[in-house]
């Protein structure tokens, strides 16, 4: 399954991040396909890693929690080693 990293300007709100990390720890997809694996948090901004089918169900995800993001902050990303 490919992974994705996306990026979110500012930090979602504490019932948000609450949904995400509980959804994190049960390691299951959600209705679009799409399991998260971990956040990264800066001073204000996110970076989410996920598996999912496609990009556009990392778009639809975050989108069914009310948080936008844009195609363009959504990458296919591997591993180096």
């Amino acid at each position: 399954m490919p992974k994705y990293m996306d990026y979110h300007r500012t930090l979602p709100p504490a019932d948000i991040v609450e949904k995400v990390a509980s959804a994190i720890r049960q390691g299951r997809p959600n209705e679009f396909g799409m399991r998260p694996i971990n956040v990264f948090a800066g001073k204000r901004e996110v970076w989410c890693l996920t598996e999912a089918p496609n990009a556009e169900a990392v778009l639809k995800s975050h989108e069914s929690l009310g948080v936008k993001i844009g195609a363009g902050d959504v990458s296919e990303v591997s591993t180096l080693v």
